[in-house]
């Protein structure tokens, strides 16, 4: 089975879709589509419109933005891979429990 293959403007509403049907706040998703728009911009500079897993690491190699904006921009490149991959959505941030809730309250 291959990769999904879409122009990128279909892609990206498909990812945010997905974020939005897993309740990820506004503000999240408004980072989401600012760093999907970079992307689109660095597809167009590549003369295309299909985005791959080569050119999202290209597109990471090729940004100099500070470490918190650059793990954002990983995250969604990650979303991107994982959804032309056909891989269901996964929360990659862990999953809090009460354990770990308690543990932070106490520090």
């Amino acid at each position: 089975m291959g990769n999904t293959i879409l122009p990128f403007d279909e892609l990206m509403k498909a990812v945010l879709e997905q974020l939005k049907s897993q309740k990820y706040m506004d503000s999240t998703l408004t980072v989401y589509r600012r760093t999907y728009k970079r992307i689109h911009i660095f597809l167009n500079h590549h003369g295309t419109d299909i985005y791959t897993h080569e050119l999202g690491k290209a597109f990471l190699a090729d940004s100099n933005v500070s470490k918190t904006t650059f793990v954002a921009y990983s995250c969604a490149v990650r979303r991107l891979d994982n959804y032309i991959d056909r891989k269901p959505y996964r929360c990659h941030h862990g999953i809090i429990t009460s354990r770990s809730l308690w543990c932070l309250q106490t520090l």
